[in-house]
């Protein structure tokens, strides 16, 4: 996982959100998720960016009921 702060509300952060997003759409980033997610009530750090991967994902047991 991968939290971007202000990439919603920051020139920089918007241009790498759109690349992202084209990527996504293409084989090259086909096994990432990418969520973004606007926070109007804050001020400063008022969006941020979650991309996930999604491949490769082995799920682990760690309590077993008897």
């Amino acid at each position: 996982m991968w939290l971007i702060h202000s990439t919603l509300t920051n020139l920089e952060a918007i241009a790498l959100v759109r690349e992202l997003k084209l990527r996504q759409a293409t084989n090259e980033f086909h096994d990432f998720e990418l969520v973004s997610v606007l926070e109007p009530h804050k001020v400063a750090q008022n969006s941020f960016t979650l991309i996930r991967k999604t491949s490769g994902y082995a799920e682990r047991l760690y309590t077993m009921k008897p």
